[in-house]
């Protein structure tokens, strides 16, 4: 079993395969974290577990452990925002053309 800080590292990009693997964390405790998986009205996807969060593709970044809440409350915020100019995001268009 890896240890979380190989798997869940600063700066590491996120992807499907990796983010959300069991580790072992400080050397004894096995951790199993769950990703939360959104879609972005931007496009882009945000995944967050107990350990990291970041977009697919894109730099990982590492919380805390003494984070209460766990979840990057202003990225989620940043994600599930309406588009740009009050429109329909670029899924809802590409649906509607």
């Amino acid at each position: 079993m890896p240890a979380c800080e190989e798997v869940y590292a600063q700066g590491v990009a996120i992807d499907n395969e990796n983010f959300g693997l069991a580790c072992v964390k400080d050397g004894e405790d096995l951790i199993s974290p769950r990703p939360v998986r959104l879609e972005c009205t931007d496009g882009r996807i945000l995944l967050f577990n107990d350990l990291a969060w970041g977009y697919y593709g894109e730099p990982m970044e590492i919380t805390a452990d003494d984070d209460p809440s766990k979840m990057p409350e202003v990225a989620v915020d940043e994600c599930l925002a309406p588009a740009p100019g009050g429109g329909p995001a670029p899924a809802d268009q590409a649906e509607d053309s």
